[in-house]
């Protein structure tokens, strides 16, 4: 019950419907206390930390799939005034997501997506290739990221390190 949609949380454990099998993600579980109570607190301490290091290029990595954090990272990014940078996997959970909930979208302001070829290759081959191709010409390229490091978080994946280390 931390994270953004605690009121569906809520109202789930009131009503509950009938199911056979619930599978629901664990960070919590233990209930360990890291100083982040909820995504909020995740939010405001990222946002403040990125405005602290204004000229420098901020990582973040976590699953593609943690729909609440990485609505966290990209409010941390607004209040920052920082672009944040997905690759196309990110972007791909984003838009099959798009019919369940509101989440950030490759083409809202402050959202771009960036093409690493670990991943393009990865996704052409499971048939995706249409995908990659439709995404926004506005899409970041590593050379922006470059010549403005500040002002951008990227979300960082292991299929992006050859990319980075040919920087």
């Amino acid at each position: 019950g931390h994270g953004r949609k605690r009121r569906l949380f809520e109202k789930l454990l009131a009503h509950p419907p009938e199911v056979d099998v619930l599978l629901q993600e664990g960070t919590r579980i233990t209930g360990r206390s890291d100083g982040f109570p909820d995504e909020e607190a995740v939010e405001t301490a990222l946002a403040d930390l990125l405005r602290r290091k204004p000229g420098k290029l901020a990582l973040a990595t976590f699953s593609a799939q943690n729909a609440d954090r990485l609505v966290t990272v990209y409010k941390a990014c607004r209040r920052a005034r920082r672009a944040l940078v997905v690759d196309p996997y990110t972007a791909y959970v984003l838009r099959e997501i798009r019919p369940f909930a509101k989440l950030p979208q490759v083409d809202w302001n402050g959202i771009k997506t960036i093409r690493t070829k670990g991943i393009t290759k990865l996704m052409n081959a499971r048939g995706l290739g249409d995908f990659i191709s439709g995404l926004p010409k506005a899409a970041g390229t590593w050379r922006e990221i470059e010549a403005e490091p500040g002002r951008h978080l990227l979300v960082f994946r292991d299929s992006m390190i050859g990319d980075m280390e040919r920087l």
